[in-house]
């Protein structure tokens, strides 16, 4: 059996002896699409590809774990595919999208890899400043370095040469295999263009080479002649020897524009709708698969689908960043954003789908968000509304898979206070607490009680309390509330309320009153109440200071705690002992909370700056963190580390054999240093879960660096599982796929 090295580091980072974990990226913005004809492609800036399945018609993420955030390029040929990140590793996979091997192949850190192609058995990779040849084994062969600053752009195999673009109006034609002989082409001199144009967008179809000079697209057969073609678009795909380009216009629904261009002239294929909803929409990339199947990528990242030649189009996947909120179960989470786009997961946070509803219910469903979703798989979602208008709500039956819109005029708008209304399932009734106000003065809280299916059964009427979070809390409720009838004249005193029956009878805990306040949510954990949100120490002080109120639940006693960072308390968790919150560095957390509020210490995240963090599916934490959406999977047991010992390096052969039936083992190498005995190794399923049990994971020493780890997998049932294996600081984790 041929056995490839797989050189995969994965992140991983200790807080303290308490607390360690490794995170995965689950939100990229595409630059480029592959495909054969088993599975389409989707890379960008992360170190995951997006794959779709053609066959299961499903989607799926493939971790790459390099910890390098951007993929440059991914060819495919016969034998699957290939692919090449901005820094030092190139990678392969088969012919279904499933990884092969990573390997580095540089370790000059500051060399720019932009693209790969592949001639009979070599890889030739461009960086900035050379051209690198690796044989079929992914191992050094050859590499040729350019002649002063001639700002290459990309590269391209075309009748058996290796074509070059320059940013100066050049191209470089290298003969293969050897790329001992070159010839450049200077098109301002052949009066194509001018001296310092871009060349790029290199394109093959029909034994015809394409590539746009920034103004026309031109297309040659020997470079000899070459043929100016008049569009309407630069971004342009060709297939059988036709130039395709396609535009997105409109306002909010947007219309898909798609030109095909022959020696006969344009034509247009398709102006049908898509339903994204966005005002400034603009394609990044598609892909034709064959001349009836396509795809397409637009900036707000959609994937879109046509397998009619682009007549119709279909939304097939999207993945967003903004301000995440959940609902969820053990099953499935909901994610809604603002902009009216509803997302749902069914496996951990891998992926997160789009739910559509019609497009008039989505065009008029922007604002803030009062919803709730329940394990019989009804759901719903009420907007906010302007003074004078019925409220608007989409409702589910099916855990999301439809929705329709309902109009509920029973109810009158009365306007949201910058926050969504507490929204809950109680048996057989909704109970919706809406803030509202009369003019600009009168403020409070309407209690509304409906049936399943929306209808009203009565209103009630909370004087002057605006109520803006409701929680369980043992035998009944707490609230998070703004008084607007306090004896202090201040329109910012908050207090928290609790209630044993849902209504308009709350009881006052506690009062916070701190001048020129605002609360901006609330987290109960265990028998304290964490309230965070931001001050002004003076009126006119322009520095806003975010704060934490810890309200002791049995004696209703509270402590504020103003951040001397403004990053600090946007959302809690409690992961073991300690009390998490994210801040610009990372972690804060605190490990001794009740007696010592004040002592945070934090925990250091390169590029990390969490704004927003919540716990889903067991262990695991999301958070938004430096522009990206990231999931954290947090270990009860903790790494053997040596004191001052650094990170060490592993690496492992893959997993014999696959699928696995009632044993798999992996070949592993690690720093002579350490003993692989005193390894923490788990095994966890794609939820991160733990599933090993004790006695099934051994360790078979060969000698003090080499041996094989072995799981008895005879008790799972089939699917993906992770063996992670934490030594000395590092952590190596291997996919196993059990199958019977």
């Amino acid at each position: 059996m041929l056995k490839y090295l797989l050189f995969i580091f994965f992140p991983i980072i200790a807080f303290s002896n308490e607390l360690n974990f490794d995170y995965k990226r689950l939100t990229i913005d595409y630059s480029g699409i592959a495909s054969n004809d088993k599975a389409a492609l989707f890379y960008g800036n992360a170190d995951f590809i997006t794959k779709f399945v053609f066959a299961d018609n499903e989607w799926e993420n493939i971790y790459l774990n390099t910890g390098i955030d951007r993929i440059s390029s991914i060819r495919n040929d016969d034998e699957g595919f290939f692919g090449v990140f901005n820094k030092q590793n190139v990678f392969r996979l088969d012919s279904d999208g499933c990884l092969v091997e990573i390997q580095e192949i540089t370790g000059d850190s500051l060399l720019v890899l932009k693209d790969i192609q592949k001639f009979e058995n070599n890889y030739y990779i461009l960086s900035d400043k050379k051209i690198i040849v690796l044989n079929s084994d992914l191992h050094f062969e050859n590499e040729i370095t350019f002649n002063g600053n001639i700002g290459v752009t990309e590269f391209i195999i075309f009748n058996n040469q290796l074509i070059v673009g320059t940013e100066n109006a050049r191209l470089i034609l290298y003969n293969l295999p050897s790329l001992n002989d070159n010839n450049i082409l200077n098109l301002y001199e052949l009066g194509l263009c001018d001296p310092d144009v871009k060349i790029s967008s290199f394109k093959k179809s029909s034994g015809l080479f394409y590539f746009i000079d920034g103004t026309k697209i031109y297309s040659t057969e020997d470079f000899s002649d070459f043929i100016a073609h008049e569009t309407k678009n630069l971004f342009y795909e060709v297939c059988d020897g036709n130039i395709f380009t396609m535009a997105i216009g409109g306002n909010r629904l947007n219309r898909l524009l798609f030109y095909g261009y022959t020696e006969q002239g344009p034509y247009s294929i398709s102006t049908g709708i898509l339903d994204r909803y966005t005002g400034m929409l603009y394609t990044v990339c598609f892909n034709f698969i064959d001349k009836s199947q396509l795809f397409v990528v637009g900036n707000d990242n959609f994937i879109s689908r046509s397998t009619d030649g682009g007549i119709h189009w279909e939304v097939q996947s999207y993945y967003t960043l903004g301000n995440f909120s959940f609902s969820l179960n053990d099953k499935f989470a909901f994610q809604i954003e603002k902009n009216a786009l509803f997302f749902k997961t069914t496996n951990g946070g891998i992926t997160w789908l789009t739910q559509l509803a019609n497009s008039y219910s989505f065009d008029n469903f922007n604002g803030d968000y009062a919803y709730h979703f329940s394990e019989d798989g009804r759901g719903v979602i009420f907007r906010s509304h302007t003074q004078g208008s019925s409220p608007q709500a989409l409702i589910t039956t099916d855990s999301g898979n439809t929705y329709k819109a309902v109009r509920i005029d029973s109810i009158r708008s009365y306007g949201f206070i910058g926050s969504s209304a507490p929204l809950i399932r109680n048996n057989s009734e909704y109970e919706l607490f809406y803030p509202a106000m009369f003019g600009t003065t009168y403020k409070y809280t309407l209690h509304f009680t409906l049936d399943l299916d929306l209808n009203c059964k009565r209103k009630e009427l909370l004087d002057s309390i605006q109520i803006f979070q409701i929680l369980k809390r043992k035998q009944g409720w707490i609230a998070l509330s703004q008084n607007y009838k306090s004896s202090s004249g201040e329109n910012n005193v908050y207090q928290l309320l609790w209630a044993e029956k849902l209504g308009i009878d709350w009881e006052v805990l506690a009062t916070m009153n701190v001048k020129d306040t605002i609360l901006q949510g609330m987290t109960i954990i265990d028998d304290n109440a964490y309230l965070n949100g931001i001050v002004w120490d003076e009126p006119e002080d322009i520095n806003i200071y975010k704060i934490c109120y810890i309200v002791n639940l049995n004696s209703y006693e509270y402590k504020l705690i103003r951040s001397d960072n403004r990053g600090y308390y946007n959302s809690f968790i409690k992961l073991n002992d300690n009390i998490v919150t994210g801040i610009k560095e990372g972690f804060l957390y605190n490990d001794d909370i009740n007696n010592n509020p004040y002592k945070w210490e934090v925990d250091s995240i390169p590029d990390c700056s969490i704004t927003w963090l919540s716990t889903l599916f067991q262990n695991q934490c999301f958070a938004i963190t430096a522009g990206a959406l990231k999931k954290f999977t947090f270990y009860e047991d903790t790494p053997v580390e040596e004191p001052g010992a650094e990170v060490i390096k592993m690496y492992n052969y893959p997993p014999y054999p696959q699928p696995a039936n009632n044993h798999v083992s992996t070949e592993i190498y690690w720093d002579s240093r350490y003993d692989m005995q005193n390894a923490a190794i788990t095994v966890h399923d794609y939820t991160g879960k733990t599933i090993s049990k004790p006695g099934e994971i051994s360790v078979n020493k060969m000698n003090v660096y080499h041996g094989e780890i072995i799981w008895d997998c005879s008790s799972v049932s089939s699917g993906v599982y992770f063996i992670n294996i934490r030594l000395g600081g590092t952590t190596r984790t291997v996919p196993v796929v059990v199958g019977r």
